[in-house]
């Protein structure tokens, strides 16, 4: 699943059962977590976004080649954990 917003997008993946355990990947374009960054460390001021303005969503061109950033959120609601993971298997031969 994609999540669309005009601040970027997020590609999420994964499971979940019944006792609310869950698996799940995330997909993070490395551009976003950079522009995210830069805003942190630079403090940009709340006076110079217009709160009025609508922004474009933002979608993911296919035809481009993008970096990401794998995050894998793994546990439950109370006990999880989130750590830095390589891309899980698509599970195509080869």
């Amino acid at each position: 699943m994609t999540i669309n917003s005009s601040l970027g997008y997020v590609e999420l993946s994964g499971k979940q059962n019944l006792n609310m355990e869950m698996d799940y990947y995330l997909k993070i374009p490395l551009s976003l977590v950079t522009q995210a960054a830069f805003q942190r460390l630079f403090k940009k001021k709340r006076e110079e976004i217009d709160p009025n303005a609508e922004d474009a969503i933002q979608y993911r061109d296919k035809n481009r080649q993008q970096a990401f950033i794998s995050v894998n959120l793994k546990g439950t609601t109370d006990n999880y954990s989130i750590a830095l993971k390589k891309e899980k298997p698509s599970g195509k031969q080869q």
